[in-house]
């Protein structure tokens, strides 16, 4: 369902991007690829996201933090969250069963903001909140 919404609705909006990484079903690198094709494609239709798993992904190699410290990346991610003006959920196996993924919905539905579910295959966008 699309509920009427597009992506051309989200390019006035600073989009901060939800997908699941913690216990992706195929590993934490291609959580972050996935993630990354999606961010990627909301790109080229001139939507512009922040997406902690494709930004703090590649840091904690290269820095060598651990990349499942969820207290270090929380403090992150919820400074970021705040600085964004929606949420979009990235539709990847397992994102209703995130715990990550279901704090964020919870920080920007209590801060008011909307809050998508992106089907990357249709483009297709459903509000959740």
């Amino acid at each position: 369902m699309s509920d009427g919404y597009t992506v051309d609705d989200l390019r006035e909006h600073l989009g901060y991007l939800a997908s699941p990484y913690t216990n992706f079903h195929t590993g934490l690198d291609d959580a972050a690829f996935r993630a990354a094709e999606i961010a990627g494609l909301l790109f080229k239709h001139d939507v512009y996201v922040y997406s902690p798993v494709v930004h703090c992904h590649s840091i904690s190699y290269c820095a060598d933090i651990d990349p499942l410290d969820a207290e270090r990346w929380l403090k992150h991610c919820k400074r970021m969250a705040e600085r964004c003006d929606i949420l979009i959920i990235a539709d990847m196996p397992g994102w209703n069963s995130s715990k990550g993924v279901a704090k964020e919905a919870r920080w920007f539905g209590d801060a008011g903001k909307s809050v998508f579910l992106f089907k990357p295959e249709t483009m297709a966008l459903e509000k959740l909140r």
